[in-house]
């Protein structure tokens, strides 16, 4: 206040949001072209102590639903169910990327499974390259 000047060093790590997933990667294994497998769960959690901003993208032959809003209290944890819809026959790749403001900045989770067409009956009763459709529940 007399016209003195003063400096302060402050020393300290800044806080960075967590995630938390259930897995990184998922194949949903065979699959009818042009039908939806049965969804699949992923968890997210925030296990930090700050608010987890999130924004997913999907890719591919697969899509979701999401509890998850905007932003992940901490402690908290939420779920997008996916959902496996192969467009064509063969190895079928995607992801879903999750965007958020952890120190990575984003999170991708990968998924592939496998178009097929349904069996039906073949010469001498034998399936060949054919996918038996998942019994519903």
């Amino acid at each position: 206040t007399n016209g003195t000047s003063h400096s302060l060093l402050i020393i300290g790590s800044g806080l960075n949001a967590l995630i938390s997933l259930d897995f990184t990667a998922f194949d949903f294994g065979p699959q009818v072209v042009n039908t939806d497998s049965q969804p699949r769960t992923l968890t997210i959690s925030n296990p930090g102590s700050m608010v987890l901003v999130l924004g997913m993208f999907y890719n591919g032959d697969f899509r979701g639903a999401t509890t998850c809003g905007a932003q992940l209290a901490a402690g908290a944890s939420c779920s997008t169910s996916i959902i496996f819809h192969p467009t064509a026959s063969g190895i079928r790749t995607g992801s879903i990327i999750i965007f958020d403001n952890t120190s990575v900045g984003s999170h991708t989770v990968q998924l592939s499974g496998r178009g097929g067409s349904a069996c039906g009956k073949q010469s001498g009763g034998v399936n060949v390259g054919c996918i038996n459709p998942a019994p519903t529940q």
